[in-house]
């Protein structure tokens, strides 16, 4: 029998991006670091670099003028990979974001939403909270 002493701990990767033109880059040299030597398929990693570019730029574009960094972090655990982005700012969930209809013609299709429901499709779970002024949204995804 085992005890939940006995389970290690998931190694939790993090990095702090600053809100600058190189921190689209950054990031995914972090993710790319993180993913490497750990046996996932290329599909899987596509879909979490996907995943993070698509965040990280709705962030970098619809975030306050914040001094503050973004923090992202993952980790692993037996069945799953976990994806957590923060940022200061005012309340925003993405979940709460429209599903856009993407079968309208282009002339007439509100801008905006596509990155959201690309990450919402790709996902298998996600979850937002806010506290201490700060949006964080947990992303996981079973490993193949």
């Amino acid at each position: 029998m085992t005890s939940s002493s006995d389970v290690a701990s998931p190694e939790v990767a993090n990095i702090i991006l600053q809100r600058q033109s190189e921190a689209l880059n950054d990031a995914h040299t972090w993710l790319q670091a993180f993913l490497r030597d750990k046996s996932l398929s290329t599909k899987l990693c596509h879909d979490l670099e996907l995943i993070t570019e698509e965040l990280l730029v709705n962030s970098l574009q619809h975030g306050l003028e914040s001094t503050r960094g973004i923090t992202l972090k993952a980790w692993i655990d037996r069945n799953y990979i976990y994806l957590e982005f923060n940022d200061h700012g005012p309340p925003f969930n993405p979940l709460d974001s429209d599903t856009p209809d993407i079968t309208a013609d282009l002339a007439v299709r509100q801008a905006g939403g596509l990155g959201i429901h690309v990450v919402k499709q790709l996902a298998d779970q996600i979850e937002y909270h806010y506290q201490a002024e700060i949006n964080c949204l947990r992303l996981r995804k079973a490993l193949e």
